[in-house]
């Protein structure tokens, strides 16, 4: 497993939502790259670093 996180660009969209959601299972670390005005909520629940 890497020691540098993984970045995650549109980490709130459909497809980005899953490859966040397919990364963390593996026990990857990630961070995603996010819009301002988009809905970040879920990702900050799961203790997700967010880039704006």
């Amino acid at each position: 497993m890497s020691t540098s996180p993984d970045l995650v660009v549109g980490g709130t969209g459909h497809l980005g939502g899953q490859v966040v959601t397919a990364l963390l299972e593996r026990g990857n670390s990630v961070r995603a790259l996010v819009r301002p005005a988009s809905d970040a909520s879920r990702l900050q629940a799961a203790g997700r670093h967010l880039r704006h």
